[in-house]
């Protein structure tokens, strides 16, 4: 494997096939009090039915050569061809034969700045998901997942539906229904059918058969112990092609827009430095600079397929449901020259189990969802503080809230002064995660493309309150208009090396397998933005979102003057309710 195709900037990477994490959790079972899950191997009739290793394992090593490529399918093209990895590179705007000097990082041509000055653009700050209660009673939605559909550029392709997205507004309509439908269940749904099966089959002129679910079949890809961890809170997102932001998930914020400095009045109200942005993301475009052309649906593919980047708040004993849907292009080459449009999610360093842990080869197609449930527990959960009394394991809550609590008495338990004990070990608190795409040999590619998302634990520890002082609250810069979760002063940056080509439209270099390096550096996906900010502490949580570069970073007080330290800029207009980072 190439290094380009590696993980970026994983720390550690343990892997379990589903079955073997099933027997790990036989062993743990005597541990725990009334299990309610099978959790015996499949049995021999099941599509993941485990089968002992063959005697002769040379011969399987050797058979392992003939094989066909593990993502084969990825590449399908029309009239039963199969394409290879040469097929999304095609449009490459800059193929080998044409890459110029290694002058420049990227080994192509440096990236127009279309007259864009720097610090001359407002910071957009992170988009929470907002995952609602996960209820069974809710109607079952009317709208189905949208297909492709042609459409004006450069949201999608005018002329062919299988290079293209689903409307902007159709996405909205499907995303704003409450609920999930079909409803998730332990097992993959096999019995819907892939919405876009019509406009695949067109595509590729033979008739497939396409589950609406791309989670594979048989207990083994099964939800493990799901009834135990059953997910109190879901919501749905579709991986897609860059659009304009309809303000979809305005409602779904935390601060709503109303409290501290996300209010009227506050720093961040005016959520893009434009007055048609006020209390909204309604209106912010992909583009790294207001000077710079927008972003093709082909070039970035995000959550929601919009900006500001997402953002997804947990709390600790609260398991969560993410139905991702894939509504990336039917054709594998309608990529701009790089990325595949088969995805697996991986949520970085989470404690989750096998068949949700975005195994590199459990991908899923254009028109399909993944039903990817994370406990959120902490370490030790089956050995540790198993009758849940020690304080410091625990995450916040709102008065008078009463959740689900995994405990020796499993039950609904009530908040207690702004937190619910759990089980497990507080020493293993974790506070600052990611998810992104995990495929195999385009995990690099993908996560450069916009697959990519951060993610908050909440915990006793690490509230997002910091005027609480129970004496196990760390107190983190954050804000208190909430009970817990507040981000006024605690501000999540994403940073990466990017390039454009000449028409402005971001570019990859697939062809340099030594590790990509971009000559441009972006802060939630803008080119040197500002942050307003107030003259006290602030906890900055800081994801190095590259393929390849490492960084330094240093934090620099600017004052006017020459007294040594730089000097302060020379315009005036800076806020008198403090100062501004660059």
């Amino acid at each position: 494997m190439n290094r380009q195709s590696t993980h970026p900037f994983k720390r550690t990477c343990k892997w379990f096939t589903p079955v073997g994490i099933l027997l790990m959790t036989l062993a743990a079972s005597s541990l725990r009090a009334s299990p309610i899950d099978d959790e015996r191997q499949p049995e021999p009739s099941d599509p993941s039915a485990y089968y002992d290793e063959p005697e002769d394992k040379v011969g399987a090593l050797n058979a392992i050569l003939t094989m066909p490529e593990a993502n084969e399918d990825s590449f399908d093209l029309p009239d039963g061809v199969k394409g290879s990895r040469d097929t999304p590179r095609q449009e490459n705007i800059l193929p080998p034969t044409v890459q110029t000097s290694f002058n420049y990082p990227t080994n192509g041509k440096p990236s127009p700045l279309f007259g864009a000055q720097p610090f001359t653009q407002q910071l957009v700050l992170f988009e929470e998901f907002g995952p609602e209660k996960l209820d069974p009673t809710t109607p079952t939605a009317p709208l189905p997942f949208p297909p492709v559909a042609i459409g004006p550029a450069p949201q999608q392709d005018p002329t062919s539906a299988a290079r293209s997205a689903p409307p902007g507004v159709a996405l909205d309509a499907f995303l704003r229904q409450p609920g999930l439908t079909p409803f998730p269940s332990q097992f993959s749904n096999v019995v819907d059918r892939n919405p876009w099966q019509a406009q695949i089959e067109y595509f590729l002129n033979r008739h497939i058969g396409s589950s609406a679910e791309g989670r594979p079949p048989g207990k083994g890809w099964s939800h493990q112990r799901w009834n135990e961890f059953y997910p109190q809170l879901a919501y749905k997102t579709v991986q897609t092609g860059a659009r304009v932001n309809g303000g979809l998930r305005d409602s779904r914020q935390m601060h709503g827009y109303a409290l501290g400095e996300f209010g009227p009045g506050g720093l961040y109200h005016n959520v893009a430095g434009v007055p048609a942005t006020d209390g909204t993301a309604k209106g912010v475009d992909p583009r790294f600079h207001p000077n710079m052309p927008v972003q093709n649906h082909n070039s970035v593919w995000t959550f929601d397929g919009t900006l500001p980047p997402k953002l997804l708040m947990v709390r600790y004993g609260q398991p969560v449901l993410m139905r991702h849907y894939n509504g990336l292009p039917i054709d594998p080459a309608a990529n701009m020259g790089f990325g595949l449009h088969t995805i697996s999610t991986h949520e970085h360093n989470g404690h989750a189990p096998a068949e949700s842990d975005g195994y590199a080869n459990a991908f899923f197609f254009p028109g399909q969802y993944y039903d990817y449930r994370w406990p959120i527990q902490l370490a030790g959960y089956d050995s540790i503080n198993t009758d849940a009394q020690d304080p410091r394991a625990a995450f916040p809550c709102s008065p008078g809230e009463t959740l689900w609590t995994n405990d020796l008495t499993p039950s609904r338990k009530t908040c207690d002064h702004g937190t619910i004990k759990i089980r497990g070990d507080w020493r293993e608190t974790m506070s600052t995660h990611w998810f992104h795409d995990h495929m195999l040999d385009f995990t690099a590619q993908n996560v450069y493309k916009g697959n990519a998302a951060m993610m908050n634990y909440y915990s006793a520890l690490d509230r997002g309150n910091e005027s609480v002082n129970d004496g196990v609250n760390l107190r983190l810069p954050s804000g208190s208009a909430l009970p817990w979760g507040n981000r006024d002063y605690d501000v999540n940056l994403v940073i990466a090396d990017k390039a454009w080509d000449q028409s402005g439209q971001l570019w990859f270099n697939p062809f340099n397998t030594d590790g990509f390096l971009g000559d441009q550096i972006l802060v939630n996906w803008q080119w040197k933005p500002t942050l307003d900010v107030r003259a006290r502490s602030y906890r900055l949580r800081i994801l190095n979102g590259s393929v390849s570069r490492y960084f330094k970073l240093a934090i620099v007080r600017e004052i006017k003057g020459s007294s040594g330290e730089f000097q302060g800029p020379k315009t005036p207009g800076y806020p008198t309710a403090g100062c501004r980072s660059t």
